[in-house]
């Protein structure tokens, strides 16, 4: 357990004073932050699977035929919905634990098919996590659940309940509520989703082949300009200036494309480029290096930044200056009292307990590693936007024994941290004992 403090940096805001001066003497010591991001001007050729798709002509023949061969993946299996009372008892459950729940299953079946309404004996006796809603598990299909589950759920009538069904999760009362049968879309909803699917399919391995011919034309060509003019019909793309962090929406998903163009140089043309979908050629037109902006047209992002840092400036020390002065009067309360701070107590703390009343989960480990010889931690423990002050208060030790598996375990990492600390204390007596030879003719 801790005592600590905890000083906000937000709290030094309104302290900062920013006047000129200080301003542009701390932007020239930051202002490579502010630099914008490399953008570059592009034209290329796509020969994405999709786009030499559109050139692949297809029969009707051809796209009822699959439809017919491939029928249920535009069908949608049957779902059903139900509910259930479960019973917990797994098979580490000992014999009488399964033996209780299995009679308290039936005492609630039984009121189920007295009339019972079914979703509030869920809500009243279940031990499921969808107790709350009534025991309702939404609609699903089949191998969604486990199978002695699944078997009895499909096959219900609407409205009946079943007997009591063991599972690896304990015992069920399943009452079904509605069925939702299986839906198969008709051809004509489907037809260009289909012929869009098969030319993508048949693009494939035209794409390289089409992709290379045209690279070989640019190079026989002499330029990419060159090339389009003597093919006119060639579709050729063009971007406007775009960042690795803002391409345009066609691109945004492509990294591999995105990684090959800024790879590239002004007025470089790339090789023949494998994109996630596809292929294309790349000519980069421009490009704008980093630059910093006009100190006028981002001032009032400087000011806050300034401010923010220097707040953050302010509440370190602050930070510092309690510390040290818990320290030199071996007490944090003492401390907080002349600061006019809020001591706050963590209370017992776990390294596997993700709340620990309050205090960061990434300042644990760190209180941890505090005692009643050194109750203080060296320097002020940041976390999100406050430094905290911690005291070592007291530690308990475990209250239950050690298992044999575990005592070999924690012994078996005592002693690989020891070899590896054995190991790195030798290796560095090894370095500063070494004499290094060169051998020119090696």
């Amino acid at each position: 357990a801790v005592n600590y403090v905890t000083i906000n940096k937000d709290e030094f805001k309104d302290t900062v004073e920013v006047n000129d001066e200080a301003l542009a003497e701390w932007y020239a010591t930051v202002e490579d932050n502010y630099k914008t991001a490399p953008q570059i001007k592009l034209k290329y050729l796509d020969f994405s699977y999709g786009t030499v798709g559109e050139k692949v002509t297809l029969d009707e023949a051809t796209v009822e035929k699959y439809y017919q061969e491939n029928t249920a993946e535009y069908t949608t299996k049957e779902q059903r919905r139900a509910r259930h009372i479960l019973f917990k008892a797994d098979e580490n459950s000992p014999e009488e634990v399964h033996g209780e729940q299995l009679k308290k299953a039936q005492e609630i079946r039984d009121m189920a098919l007295k009339g019972s309404d079914f979703a509030e004996l869920a809500k009243q006796f279940s031990e499921g996590p969808s107790k709350e809603q009534g025991g309702d598990l939404g609609l699903f299909s089949r191998d969604q659940m486990v199978k002695p589950f699944e078997d009895t759920a499909f096959a219900l009538d609407v409205g009946g309940i079943s007997n009591v069904v063991k599972t690896t999760f304990g015992y069920h009362i399943i009452k079904l509520e509605e069925i939702s049968p299986a839906v198969t879309q008709p051809f004509e909803q489907v037809r260009d989703s289909i012929r869009t699917k098969l030319q993508t399919e048949q693009a494939r391995p035209l794409a390289f082949q089409v992709a290379n011919e045209a690279y070989e034309g640019i190079i026989g060509a002499g330029s990419m300009s060159a090339y389009l003019e003597a093919n006119p019909s060639m579709t050729v793309r063009e971007t406007t200036f775009f960042s690795r962090s803002t391409p345009p929406k066609e691109l945004a998903g492509d990294q591999k494309f995105l990684n090959a163009a800024f790879g590239l140089k002004e007025k470089e043309l790339s090789s023949l480029v494998e994109t996630s979908d596809g292929y294309a050629i790349i000519f980069v037109e421009a490009v704008k290096v980093p630059e910093v902006p006009d100190f006028t047209s981002i001032r009032d992002k400087v000011t806050a930044d300034f401010k923010n840092a220097k707040a953050a400036e302010n509440a370190e020390e602050r930070a510092k200056a309690v510390l040290q002065q818990a320290k030199d009067e071996a007490s944090l309360a003492a401390s907080a009292e002349k600061n006019g701070l809020v001591i706050t107590s963590s209370g017992d703390l776990s390294k596997t307990d993700p709340e620990n009343n309050g205090l960061p989960r990434n300042l644990v480990e760190s209180a941890f590693k505090l005692t009643a010889v050194a109750p203080f931690p060296e320097e002020p423990l940041e976390s999100g936007n406050s430094y905290y002050i911690l005291e070592f208060t007291e530690r308990k030790n475990p209250v239950e024994e050690l298992s044999n598996a575990d005592k070999e375990r924690y012994e078996n990492a005592i002693i690989q941290l020891k070899q590896q600390q054995t190991l790195s204390g030798w290796l560095k007596n090894r370095r500063e004992q070494a004499k290094v030879y060169i051998h020119k003719n090696l």
